[in-house]
């Protein structure tokens, strides 16, 4: 275990903390978890869960302007109340490998969303939306380092 400054209770915590381990049959030390002080967490090799892995649902996007913005910082579950079109929508901070879950309510229906060219939908299929108010879809994302792959459920009760 180490960390990049001498632990003082109180004053001095450390930004980074990193836990190594030396592989079967190497003498190498291979450094399995690290954190730094903007609470990024990497591992390496498998992680197993006794339990469930999750986000938290991030406070819910009404479009201001024709315009939303996502950030996948807030989490990977984000809700986005369709009061207007969107014209603009902006989705930041991306991880390549990772899943992402839109829930859309169609609070005025048949509001549209102009998406990003990042988006790419199975068979050009894009999501257009539901048009009776109040309807809720689903939106389910795989982001591969360059692209958004997309497919879309509707009208959820």
């Amino acid at each position: 275990f180490a960390a990049t400054e001498d632990y003082t209770e109180g004053s001095a915590y450390g930004t980074r903390f990193v836990l190594q381990t030396v592989a079967d049959g190497s003498t190498s030390l291979v450094t399995r978890y690290a954190t730094d002080g903007d609470g990024n967490h990497d591992f390496t090799g498998n992680v197993k869960v006794d339990g469930q892995a999750y986000s938290d649902i991030a406070a819910t996007v009404t479009p201001s302007a024709l315009a939303a913005t996502i950030d996948w910082d807030n989490g990977n579950m984000q809700v986005l109340d369709m009061t207007s079109n969107i014209n603009t929508l902006t989705i930041n901070n991306p991880k390549a490998g990772a899943s992402y879950f839109i829930k859309i309510i169609q609070s005025v229906g048949g509001a549209t969303i102009t998406w990003p060219a990042a988006v790419k939908w199975a068979e050009n299929d894009e999501y257009v939306g539901s048009t009776g108010a109040g309807d809720i879809d689903a939106v389910a994302l795989t982001y591969d380092g360059t692209n958004y792959l997309a497919n879309y459920s509707l009208d959820y009760q």
